[in-house]
């Protein structure tokens, strides 16, 4: 899960984590809101590729299949106030940041994971070179 409208920076993040997620053959999902404009075009490109097939969830989706073993990873946002859906992250039991945006707020959990790059231009290198045909 990323921030609420999410850009191309939050949006391959989110596709980052879960690529390396179901690299070790577990299941993951990306949680947003989907009709975002800034993305809308770009989600049926990521769908079109068989493993980001059926990944993409809005956050009511989100909430009915966490349980108390999903990890939550939170990409491009530290920010409660700013997350997709902030309802989502208070209910997670573990929870992992990756980031690069100066951290403002406490974490609500202890993160079971914290990467916060300040210094970084993007929680995603490489999404300034993503374009959509």
């Amino acid at each position: 899960m990323g921030h609420k409208n999410p850009d191309f920076d939050c949006f391959a993040a989110a596709l980052g984590a879960a690529r390396l997620v179901l690299s070790r053959g577990v299941p993951a999902f990306v949680v947003l809101d989907r009709d975002g404009y800034n993305i809308a075009r770009a989600i049926p490109k990521a769908q079109a590729v068989p493993e980001f097939n059926g990944i993409f969830l809005d956050p009511a989706e989100a909430q009915e299949k966490l349980t108390s073993d999903t990890l939550l990873i939170i990409t491009d946002v530290s920010t409660p106030a700013l997350f997709a859906s902030p309802a989502l992250e208070s209910c997670a039991e573990r929870t992992a940041y990756v980031d690069h945006h100066r951290k403002t707020a406490a974490f609500r959990h202890e993160p079971v994971m914290s990467y916060i790059d300040s210094g970084a231009s993007s929680a995603s290198p490489k999404a300034r070179n993503f374009v959509i045909i």
